[in-house]
């Protein structure tokens, strides 16, 4: 048997009665509370002004003087706070799914997508659904990155700012930019800085190319590390690990030996051991 969605009065204080809770997020257990053995307790929550006011045992206080809702021994937890999402990529797959379920594939999927339809309405309309859909399961916060390479940082930050306003009290946002790092060496890396501050979000930035979008066949021992592991590919990826190892000794090694070639007569420290 499924329990209805209750309706939560709209009154500053009430109670909600037979409530389920984990007992492990009480600080003191009530009297005359008992813990089941999966460690759940029923309680009654006095609510007074949107916080918890007071944890007592089911029925064990009667207070008719303000309005009440029997949970039926519904089950009440914290909410949820959601601190990896990419809201500005989701619900696009009956359009564009993958083609063929590597994450190769997904990267390319989603920059053809985003070329061919990601305007502001389209980036509002899957955004706003992703919002919906998390405060019906109990999130309180989420952080998401947004893509903001070229044109894009334009349509979908002004759609984020709008966003966030309109979920003030319901779901508070957090968004982290998603380019590449070199950008914010350039004027359009300053203007995007600008752009997220305005929107009191976060610097994010990639810093290799396996997720920078490249992927394909000329994409490197990082972008492989990666794909193995969302493949279960474990031999495939060690081994790109121990090449990636190698490569960094011997490119160590190499410069090492070319600074102490070049720079060996300009430090008298060098000159000392020489002599």
């Amino acid at each position: 048997m499924t329990a209805d969605f209750v309706t939560i009065p709209g009154a500053g204080g009430y109670r909600l009665r037979n409530a389920t809770v984990p007992a492990t997020l009480l600080t003191d257990l009530p009297p005359g509370m008992s813990v089941s053995p999966d460690g759940l307790v029923v309680v009654d929550l006095a609510i007074h002004d949107g916080r918890i006011a007071a944890v007592v045992a089911a029925g064990g206080e009667r207070d008719n003087a303000g309005p009440s809702v029997d949970l039926r021994r519904g089950q009440v937890w914290p909410c949820l706070i959601d601190v990896h999402t990419h809201l500005d990529k989701g619900h696009t797959w009956e359009r564009a799914p993958n083609p063929d379920g590597t994450f190769d594939g997904a990267i390319r999927t989603v920059i053809a997508d985003r070329a061919a339809h990601w305007s502001a309405d389209d980036v509002r309309r899957r955004m706003e659904f992703g919002l919906r859909c998390s405060f019906a399961h109990g999130t309180r916060a989420v952080r998401t990155h947004l893509d903001s390479m070229g044109p894009q940082a334009a349509i979908t930050w002004p759609v984020f700012e709008g966003l966030r306003k309109e979920w003030v009290g319901r779901v508070e946002l957090q968004a982290v930019s998603l380019v590449p790092l070199q950008l914010f060496g350039t004027r359009e890396g300053e203007e995007l800085t600008d752009r997220v501050a305005a929107a009191s979000g976060i610097l994010g930035a990639v810093v290799a190319e396996f997720v920078a979008g490249t992927g394909g066949t000329q994409s490197g021992l990082a972008y492989r590390v990666l794909e193995s592991g969302y493949t279960m590919q474990i031999p495939r990826m060690f081994a790109a690990l121990f090449m990636i190892t190698c490569t960094g000794i011997l490119i160590f090694l190499a410069l090492s030996t070319l600074s102490h070639l070049i720079l060996r007569k300009w430090y008298e420290s060098a000159v000392e051991r020489e002599g």
